[in-house]
């Protein structure tokens, strides 16, 4: 037969059942927590501390790279607003009074371009007048023989104006091949090779 249990047994027994239950989730929680702290990562290990500092070197170069690639965009932004400035200053500063300047001094030099050009003209065909009246004898004149030095130079005359030439040098087709002092240079015609000495005086 079974046997019937009192009130107080049963109540005893409930509390025996509670007490094992505790007990069993402790154990249970113990177990997890050691499990926890197993797979936890060790912030007192030597190699993670240094895997983080090497991660935080790594973004501190990238921020100053950043840092710097935006200075490099400023100054090159500054220097290019700079130029813009200084354009607009100019065009800004010529006005129709300057353009009418401009223009004027336009003008001006090209009549004198014109007027040089007249006078060039004008003197080859002096120049080639000279020549064939006088086939012989160079378009210019010696007025002196320059020394400085042991060096010696020709003064001469052309078309109303002097200019110096030393041996070698070629005035209106003619080379001065030589100075003879004190009164007298030769020189050769380019053309023909003739030769031909003048005098100070203009003499042959």
């Amino acid at each position: 037969d079974k046997k019937a249990f009192s009130k107080e047994e049963l109540a005893e027994f409930e509390t025996v059942a509670d007490s094992l239950n505790t007990n069993k989730k402790i154990q249970n929680s113990n177990e997890m927590s050691h499990a926890t702290k197993k797979n936890a990562i060790d912030f007192s290990s030597n190699e993670v501390i240094i895997n983080l500092n090497h991660q935080i070197k790594t973004l501190e170069n990238a921020l100053i790279e950043i840092s710097n690639n935006n200075k490099n965009l400023r100054m090159r932004e500054n220097v290019i607003s700079e130029k813009m400035d200084k354009l607009n200053r100019l065009v800004n500063s010529i006005n129709n009074k300057s353009l009418k300047n401009i223009n004027d001094e336009i003008s001006i030099l090209k009549n004198k371009l014109t007027s040089v050009s007249k006078s060039v003209s004008s003197n080859q065909n002096r120049i080639y007048r000279f020549t064939k009246k006088h086939p012989n004898r160079p378009p210019f004149i010696l007025l002196s023989i320059d020394q400085w030095g042991n060096n010696y130079s020709a003064v001469l005359e052309l078309n109303g104006e002097s200019s110096t030439a030393s041996v070698g040098d070629v005035r209106a087709g003619w080379r001065i091949s030589e100075i003879i002092k004190p009164n007298c240079i030769t020189a050769i015609r380019l053309s023909d090779a003739n030769k031909t000495k003048i005098c100070r005086t203009g003499d042959v």
